[in-house]
């Protein structure tokens, strides 16, 4: 006679051959910046650029490469940051309420830049002086992020969405090989900068969604307008969450409340256990397991498609009378890509 088990014993079996006995969000910690680490990454993220120029200028003129990138990605910054006049605009228009307190911090944070460097009129020409510079003397971060730009120029805007770019479909584009990511990865795991370490996770995660999933694999995103969800593969939302995790700036909690409203708990484990394996691989060098179409020839990851949700997802409720629900103001939003020039510098949501 054998015994039955109970769903006591299966629910406990389960949680001991999968590991998810744990919160998602505890599963998640171990890979989260140190203390250490997240003081500094906040600390760069509310100096001023005036001040963070101060900072990085003696080094780039000494031929640093790092803080030549630095110097680049504070033009950036402030080319992208809206003047006075602008920010008036953006304040009294409600379209940009939803940016509009990022407006206000950049705005901050650039004022008295201009005056400070010298370039009150042109700050592209420097900030690609100093990205060229950067990846001369060796920085790969700044080596990635001018190829992708320049692909860019020359292939079209990677955040088009319609069929063409640059009189070249999306399957013609060319993209920068992914051993410049490998590139990025191995050279910041030598450094003891957060920052740097942060930057490298950032553009691996954008070349996954750039040239993987968006090239490849966008048939297997599954966009349920009607009902306010996105839903991509797992090894897709695991790059963002990994994003999200390596930084100082982006609440996880937040995140996964987020992937809450499209996707079922054993899809979000599912998802989890991804980013810790994409986080292991990172760790051991494999890059074999980041989901990239491999140079020798080999096949790349397959991802499993995405089925439509075909009822309401779980913790979705109905708005009260009156009031527009999360999933009819999604419907009215249109999908959006990132844009190249924002490859390092953006922060996850």
């Amino acid at each position: 006679m054998h015994a039955t088990n109970t769903p006591h014993d299966i629910e406990a079996f389960g949680a001991l051959r999968t590991g998810f006995e744990l919160p998602p969000l505890a599963r998640l910690e171990p890979i989260r910046p140190s203390e250490d680490d997240a003081r500094a990454l906040r600390a760069y993220r509310e100096a001023t650029a005036v001040e963070l120029y101060s900072r990085y200028a003696p080094l780039a003129e000494a031929g640093d490469p790092h803080a030549q990138y630095e110097l680049s990605r504070l033009y950036l910054l402030c080319i992208i940051s809206p003047t006075d006049e602008t920010l008036a605009v953006y304040e009294k228009d409600p379209r940009h309420n939803a940016k509009l307190e990022q407006h206000r911090k950049n705005h901050a944070r650039c004022t008295g830049f201009r005056e400070a460097t010298g370039s009150s009129n042109d700050l592209d020409q420097p900030m690609r002086e100093w990205l060229v510079k950067a990846s001369e003397s060796g920085s790969p971060i700044a080596r990635f992020e001018l190829e992708v730009a320049d692909n860019r120029n020359e292939q079209g805007n990677y955040a088009q969405s319609d069929a063409t770019a640059g009189g070249r479909t999306r399957s013609e584009r060319r993209a920068p090989s992914p051993h410049l990511v490998y590139d990025t990865l191995a050279y910041a795991a030598e450094q003891d900068d957060p920052r740097v370490r942060h930057l490298s996770i950032l553009q691996a995660m954008f070349y996954f969604i750039w040239f993987v999933e968006n090239e490849r694999y966008l048939g297997d995103v599954n966009f349920d307008r009607a009902a306010g969800h996105v839903k991509r593969p797992p090894l897709s939302e695991a790059w963002r969450l990994l994003g999200c995790a390596s930084g100082a700036n982006c609440s996880l909690a937040d995140r996964l409340e987020s992937l809450e409203r499209s996707y079922y708990a054993y899809e979000i484990d599912e998802i989890v256990a991804t980013t810790l394996d994409l986080h292991a691989a990172i760790q051991q060098s494999d890059w074999s397991r980041l989901g990239y179409p491999q140079a020798e020839g080999r096949a790349p990851i397959t991802l499993s498609g995405v089925k439509p949700r075909r009822h309401p997802a779980p913790n979705c409720h109905q708005a009260p009378s009156g009031e527009t629900t999360r999933s009819e103001r999604m419907s009215k939003r249109p999908y959006r890509r990132f844009a190249a020039h924002e490859v390092a510098g953006l922060q996850p949501r």
